[in-house]
């Protein structure tokens, strides 16, 4: 998809020049429009939209430095280029100040100018991707009472029964829904060959896309390769409703396509009548709980109930593959992301974790259920095998042996083979006392026990202990012993402090 770019120059010779010796599409560009000052860039503006605008500096009226000022403040999302015949530092200082992407000296050539276009292409494919992948995806409150409704959680009746902003008057309950599924194609061929934003940012990206479609969707479950939405009818016609879904489907192909230059394709899962039909539905298909219930039996490691629990899902979705095959998905993803967290990925353990490329290409829902299974399994027996108590042992030793050098969570956690996020939850379980306060009383144990026993400097004592700061080292000192580190040698001077 070619980009739009406008020139603006009051040279009528530089205008035609760069019009008919560039050939702007081979380097993805439309020109748009030609324009000798900025006072008719700006009326062709108020009526189009343009990528990049490349503007002379000193023209008549409104010069080039006041036309980029004027973009920055009313068209944030075009990129902007400078032409001028003078080199001048102020020029450049504003140029800056204006976000101007770059600034060409003239006579500029068709050398530089194509130059320029290749980084103005590469500058708004940039803005485009974060544009797209803003985190912006949380539910509005109506939204999330729909899904609430919808899974059997609480939700707020009020939200519920109001009508959708701009919307038609037909209640919410009323209204035809369904299920779609957007799978994303060739997922990790894409990510190593197109997408460097990480899979994480793919996912927001195609949900930013869809929110921009015709219609109201909701995105309620995910996997590592696909994602299920709700979508409301705009009328009460179930007929209606399938051309508006085939419309949608179209739309989110496309857009996908255009924007991202990626292969999806949408599977309509269920279609009901209404909201109430939809309910019973939607909360047997509800991902996130039922692979929660999995996620909290393998840190119980209890490989029976996980048999039990993936067994009776199997059975009450004999007859629909797809259902299976997301939720086998859905836990597969978490086992995967846990595998870490949960110190199963030590060398011996890596042998039992999945290969995510032999598992994006299992479409078989029996063995897809057996591998989630297996996995599940596996996972729960590795789980249960950790010793915590020793971990916190070691890692207890190994905080008192690295206090000069800086002691970390990050680093302790990675001594003892875990997570930080996990070791950090088991370390506050296993000692009832958060990392961070044990290390800072250990650190004012050892300051005290050279206030009693050495004559250092206390300047000196604040850095063996691993503190950088002097002010913070004296702010811990007194919270954790109730004096000043002078105070508290000069009271164990005096025979006061026996310890």
């Amino acid at each position: 998809m070619a980009y739009t770019v406008i020139l603006v120059d009051d040279e009528k010779l530089i205008l035609n020049t760069f019009s008919k010796m560039i050939d702007w599409e081979e380097y993805g560009f439309k020109l748009a429009g030609s324009f000798q000052n900025a006072k008719k860039a700006i009326e062709w503006l108020d009526e189009h939209d343009a990528d990049a605008v490349i503007t002379d500096i000193s023209m008549p009226g409104m010069d080039g430095l006041e036309f980029a000022e004027w973009l920055r403040k009313n068209r944030q999302g075009c990129c902007v280029a400078l032409m001028s015949g003078y080199s001048d530092f102020d020029y450049a200082q504003k140029a800056i100040r204006y976000h101007v992407e770059d600034y060409l000296l003239k006579p500029v050539s068709i050398q530089s100018l194509t130059e320029l276009l290749l980084k103005l292409s590469e500058r708004i494919d940039e803005k485009r991707r974060d544009e797209l992948t803003e985190e912006n995806t949380d539910l509005t409150g109506q939204e999330q009472s729909i899904i609430d409704y919808l899974t059997g959680a609480e939700h707020d009746e009020q939200l519920l029964l109001k009508k959708l902003p701009g919307e038609c008057d037909i209640p919410l309950m009323e209204r035809p829904a369904a299920i779609i599924r957007i799978e994303i194609e060739q997922l990790q061929k894409y990510l190593r060959e197109v997408w460097s934003y990480g899979r994480n940012r793919l996912i927001t990206a195609v949900q930013n896309i869809v929110r921009t479609c015709s219609c109201f969707a909701i995105p309620y479950s995910r996997t590592f390769d696909s994602m299920q939405w709700l979508v409301l009818s705009n009328g009460r016609s179930i007929n209606g409703f399938s051309e508006e879904l085939a419309q949608l489907r179209g739309e989110i192909i496309v857009k996908c396509f255009e924007n991202i230059e990626l292969g999806v394709s949408v599977i309509i899962e269920a279609v009901e009548p209404d909201l109430k039909l939809m309910k019973d539905r939607m909360r047997m298909l509800s991902t996130d709980f039922q692979t929660a219930i999995i996620m909290k039996l393998v840190e119980q490691g209890n490989a029976e109930e996980i048999r039990h629990e993936v067994g009776r899902f199997y059975k009450m979705f004999a007859d629909d593959e797809a259902a299976i095959r997301f939720y086998c998905k859905s836990i597969m993803e978490q086992l995967l992301n846990s595998y870490e967290e949960l110190r199963l990925d030590s060398p011996q353990k890596k042998e039992d974790r999945p290969d995510l490329e032999q598992l994006l290409h299992i479409q078989n829902p029996d063995m897809l259920c057996a591998l989630a299974l297996d996995t599940a399994v596996r996972a729960a027996r590795g789980y249960s095998e950790i010793d915590r108590a020793s971990a916190v042992k070691m890692a207890k030793r190994y905080i008192s042996e690295h206090l000069e050098e800086g002691v970390s969570l990050k680093n302790t956690a990675e001594f003892v083979h875990f997570s930080p996020s996990h070791f950090c939850r088991m370390f506050k379980t296993e000692t009832g006392e958060n990392f961070s306060d044990y290390v800072n009383k250990t650190r004012i144990e050892k300051a005290k026990l050279l206030l009693r026993t050495t004559d250092m400097k206390i300047n000196d004592i604040y850095e063996k202990i691993g503190y950088k700061s002097r002010n913070y080292f004296y702010k811990m000192f007194k919270l954790y012993s109730g004096v000043t580190a002078q105070d508290y040698r000069n009271l164990n001077n005096k025979g006061i402090f026996g310890d």
